[in-house]
Formats: C-alpha cells, sequence, structure tokens
C-alpha cells in the first residue's frame, strides 16, 4: 500500500515503523520520569554493576547519578542543572540511556550500538595513519610554526598514492582537510596560543642553580647599598659610599608577521615558538640610578669623549643610537651579537663612563654591572677583557 516496488523497500519501511516506535515508547517513558520520581533500586543496581564491571564512562555514570537523584525525588529540571554543573549528559539524554537499560539486553548496550559505523580509511591502510602521526611529530617540534592542516592532507595523499602505485594528477585529497583537523585532534594536538615559555623548567644544570643562588644571596646582603624606590616610587639615597647597578639586556622583538596560534601536543612543546617573520635584536643597558634608566650622555659630554675616544664613532657593524650604548642589528641582515660584538660594546660603555657626569655628584658612587650568563667557552675572554678594565676603573664592579 505504501508504494514499495522490492523486497529492501519493504524491509527499510519495516525498521523505520520499527525506529518509531522506539522512539515514540522512549518519549512516553521520559515524559512518565518527568512526573514520577522514583526509578527502580533493582535497575539502578544494575547500572551500578555494569559500570563497575568495565564500562564505567560520562554516558554511564550520567545515567546513574540522573538515576540516583530521580530516586531521592528530585525533580527533572534540578536534575537537568545539576548534571550540567558537573558537564556529565544531559537529563534528557540520560533518561534516553535509561530507557535502554530497562528495555534491551545488557549486551546489547555493552556492544554500543547505535550511531553510524562504517570502516575508516586508517582501518585498510594503518601504515598510513603511523606515517601521518611520525609526520605531524616531526613538523609540530619544528621551531617555525609552518605546519598546517593542508600540509598534512597533501602529504597523506602523497603516501597513499606511493602504497597504491597510482598517481592523481588532480587536486582531489584522499583525506580532505577538515578530516585531518578531526585526526590531529584525535591525536592529541590542540592549536594553542604562539607564546614563548620559560626555557629553564627542567634543563637547569647544577653549576647554573648554584650560581644564581649565590648571585641572588650577594645582592639580598648588600641592599643597603644600593639606590632603591620606595613605595612612593621615590628614590632612596644613599650617603655612605652609593652604589647603582647597571644591567646588560638584550631582547629580541618581532614583526606582526609571527603566527599567533600553532598545533601544539602535550610534552613535546619547544623551547621556543619562533614566527618567520622579520626580527629585531636590541643589545642595551639599564641602570638603576635616578638621573635616567638608560645610560646616554648629553651632547657636550658626547664631543668630550669623542675627543678623547674617536674610536666611539665607529660602529662595527652595529646601529648605535645617538650619544648611547644602545645597540641593534637585524638578524640574516647585518652581523650577529657575537662575544667580539659585546665586548666592544662594553669597551664603549667604559669609555663613556668616565664623562657621565651625574654618577660623580654629589657623592663619587660605585658601579656594578650585572651581566647575563656566558658560555663556557666564552668565559676566559671576559675574563681577560674584564680583569684589565677593573684595573683601570677603581669604581668599577662585575
Amino acid at each position: 500500500k505504501s508504494g514499495c516496488k522490492t523486497k529492501s523497500d519493504i524491509v527499510d519501511k519495516i525498521y523505520e515503523f520499527q525506529r518509531s516506535l522506539t522512539q515514540e515508547k522512549c518519549q512516553k517513558y521520559i515524559d512518565r520520569l518527568k512526573k514520577e520520581r522514583h526509578v527502580d533500586i533493582d535497575l539502578i543496581e544494575e547500572i551500578l554493576e555494569f559500570c563497575l564491571d568495565g564500562h564505567c564512562n560520562r554516558s554511564n555514570l550520567s545515567v546513574l547519578i540522573f538515576s540516583s537523584l530521580r530516586n531521592f525525588s528530585v525533580t527533572f529540571r534540578d536534575a537537568e542543572l545539576f548534571l550540567n554543573q558537573i558537564n556529565c549528559m544531559s537529563a534528557k539524554s540520560a533518561a534516553k540511556q535509561l530507557f535502554k537499560f530497562k528495555t534491551e539486553p545488557l549486551d546489547l548496550v555493552e556492544d554500543g550500538r547505535g550511531g553510524k559505523h562504517k570502516a575508516a580509511l586508517y582501518d585498510f591502510y594503518p601504515e598510513l595513519e603511523l606515517e601521518a602521526k611520525s609526520f605531524v611529530e616531526r613538523e609540530v617540534k619544528k621551531k617555525e610554526c609552518s605546519f598546517t592542516a593542508l600540509n598534512l592532507a597533501k602529504y597523506i595523499n602523497s603516501f597513499y598514492n606511493q602504497l597504491t602505485k597510482s598517481s592523481d594528477s588532480g587536486n582531489n585529497l584522499i583525506r580532505s582537510e577538515r578530516m585531518v583537523r578531526y585526526d590531529l585532534k584525535a591525536w592529541g594536538y590542540e592549536c594553542k596560543r604562539n607564546s614563548k615559555s620559560p626555557y629553564f623548567l627542567g634543563h637547569e644544570r647544577q653549576h647554573v642553580v648554584n650560581d644564581r643562588n649565590q648571585l641572588i644571596e650577594y645582592f639580598v646582603n648588600r641592599k643597603e647599598h644600593y639606590f632603591k624606590i620606595n613605595e612612593n616610587l621615590e628614590w632612596i639615597f644613599q650617603d655612605d659610599k652609593p652604589t647603582f647597578l647597571i644591567f646588560h639586556d638584550k631582547s629580541t622583538f618581532r614583526s606582526c608577521e609571527q603566527y599567533h596560534s600553532r598545533l601544539l601536543k602535550k610534552g613535546y612543546e619547544t623551547f621556543f615558538n619562533k614566527g618567520r617573520g622579520r626580527s629585531l635584536m636590541i643589545s642595551d643597558f639599564l641602570v638603576a640610578h635616578p638621573s635616567s634608566p638608560f645610560f646616554f650622555l648629553s651632547e657636550e659630554q658626547w664631543n668630550r669623549a669623542t675627543k678623547k675616544y674617536p674610536s666611539l664613532l665607529e660602529t662595527d657593524g652595529i646601529h648605535y643610537d645617538k650619544n648611547t650604548c644602545t645597540g641593534s642589528i637585524k638578524p640574516g641582515q647585518d652581523s650577529y651579537f657575537e662575544s667580539d660584538t659585546i665586548l666592544s660594546q662594553f669597551e664603549r660603555l667604559f669609555q663613556m663612563l668616565e664623562f657621565k657626569t651625574e654618577y660623580q655628584n654629589p657623592v663619587r658612587s660605585n658601579i656594578e654591572i650585572l651581566v647575563d650568563n656566558a658560555r663556557t667557552r666564552q668565559k676566559f675572554f671576559w675574563v681577560l677583557e674584564v680583569a684589565e678594565f677593573e684595573s683601570e676603573v677603581e669604581i668599577l664592579k662585575f
């Protein structure tokens, strides 16, 4: 009567009729649960044993909690609010699953039937999945963040052609870009903010830790000798042998061409996630002195300094700001901040310190320079150069 011409059409109609009956019965059961506030204790016990038997997932736990709440006369709405607060299934979904526990045998529930199941690409080619995972792991460990889901889709397509010995000249992908994103999520990768993380966590050598503790202890014991700032942001001057600090700082500033986010997997993050944009490196000196937070000379002081030290007019491949020791370079275009370059910058600082009159009035101040940790192969050159400067400048100390 419904116009079915083949046997398969009749079977489909029968299945559709059965599904409609099941959905109708399920909806009636849910409506009855909204009115009745009690669930059979034997059914709750059966669900608990089912969870303890190795089927303790979010769905079954939600059904167990929902049935327990209803047994204690909790309203359907309150149960819905409580399940949402603890990130469980909704009360309606839990009621549908409870209907399955009530009407179907446990072996069908355990089998996880329902939904749409079919074989995927990786079921036919498991080696393709292994190769894709290794490719992603190699790409995300690189410092430059150039990996995208499209790159993985193209790689899977090329490797699939190698496996099947076929050549697809078209633009069709065997695994679409959207499906590749699902694969990455299933493999544990997330698109997170491309930011700098502390490089030292879990990678510090013991002598570095000892040196840092010794450095901190040194400054804590001598904190009364330095220029400091009080709570009102006013400078506290020291009358007896004042000392001020000069900090050498080297920073890298990157342009907005850097990627905002990149794919990362927990436990496989790189030390520093670089972009592919242009960058500018700056090496300068910060001063803990009331005169100025940066070191520079006035025009009159600079003229006297260059008259005595004509080498101050030379740049050595570094772009120096006017009347300062602050230098900048563009990596990839200019020379790099090597040991010799940094030492020449310090020599420039020592020559200019002689003409900085603010550091000598009203009382001649001692100077301590704080330099970041140098590598072992550089320490020898540092010691030689610093020994010469300390012998010439009595108030200077490293």
